[in-house]
């Protein structure tokens, strides 16, 4: 099975305790998530920490609203064998 791996840059929410003066609030916090690329729709991308080959399973998945997604870029696939580019010699 192929497998796709992907990397996100989101923005989530989050809380702070406080006491804070007005100004001091952060505008956003900005996360960066990695792993198996599992699907997507419409609304939100899924990934997963962990894959099971033997099963074909993922497990520990994050599903990031698209709404939240400052970009993305998949990695590849460090399973996939590359195709020998050496040249066989000639017969003569």
């Amino acid at each position: 099975m192929a497998r796709k791996y992907i990397v996100i840059t989101w923005f989530d929410s989050f809380y702070e305790g406080g006491p804070y003066a007005k100004g001091d609030f952060r505008s956003r916090c900005e996360m960066e998530s990695a792993g198996h690329y599992v699907s997507e729709n419409d609304d939100h991308v899924s990934i997963a920490m962990e894959f099971d080959e033997e099963y074909e399973t993922w497990r520990h998945i994050t599903h990031i609203p698209k709404v939240n997604i400052i970009k993305r870029r998949f990695i590849v696939d460090a399973h996939k064998k590359k195709p020998n580019k050496t040249k066989k010699p000639r017969k003569r």
